[in-house]
């Protein structure tokens, strides 16, 4: 779904667009969605667009877009005229949650929650983010509905986009109909 909606996307741009289930297939640009598939061969290419889970549009309509680095994350480009996402009322307090990446390190904390793919949840997201007052993370998209709950922020991974800055945010997630009207690939190549 998201692959068609980038061709048509691209068209619409006077750009031409192949989607191929070879992950090593050549092109000037690579459009990979997800971490796992065709990532590992394109990260270190200089203009790979990385599709990922969104960090705070929680539904299947939207996805977070950004130009893969070198590193293993993410660079965001800032635009104009895009609502940023509404921030609760900042905690004050000490109790600690550390958000796990899936098979990521584990660091100390009050709570430990590990990725939903290893251990199923006891309760909600929301749910345990309301019990604390500080999340302590590395690449999880988690520490953003930790940053729009109003905990503090402890994003261990440089290249997270929190670290980047929280005012990325609302150029970062993108809807379907976004990526296929070409608007997503004129923002990330402006």
């Amino acid at each position: 779904m998201y692959a068609e909606a980038w061709a048509r996307g691209l068209n619409r741009c006077g750009e031409s667009a192949v989607i191929t289930g070879d992950p090593k297939a050549l092109a000037d640009y690579h459009i990979v969605i997800g971490p796992w598939f065709a990532l590992p061969f394109w990260q270190t290419h200089p203009r790979t667009i990385w599709v990922d889970r969104a960090f705070y549009k929680s539904d299947p309509e939207h996805v977070s877009i950004g130009w893969a680095t070198k590193t293993g994350g993410r660079k965001f480009i800032f635009g104009e005229g895009r609502t940023p996402p509404k921030r609760a009322e900042k905690k004050s307090g000490d109790r600690t949650i550390f958000l796990a990446d899936y098979n990521g390190p584990i660091e100390p904390a009050h709570t430990i929650r590990l990725h939903p793919a290893q251990e199923p949840a006891k309760e909600s997201l929301k749910e345990a983010l309301a019990k604390h007052d500080i999340a302590i993370g590395y690449k999880t998209t988690a520490l953003v509905a930790a940053y729009l709950s109003g905990l503090e922020v402890i994003a261990k991974d440089p290249e997270h986009i929190l670290n980047q800055g929280a005012e990325l945010l609302p150029y970062a997630d993108w809807g379907i109909t976004e990526i296929e009207s070409g608007e997503a690939w004129q923002h990330l190549t402006q």
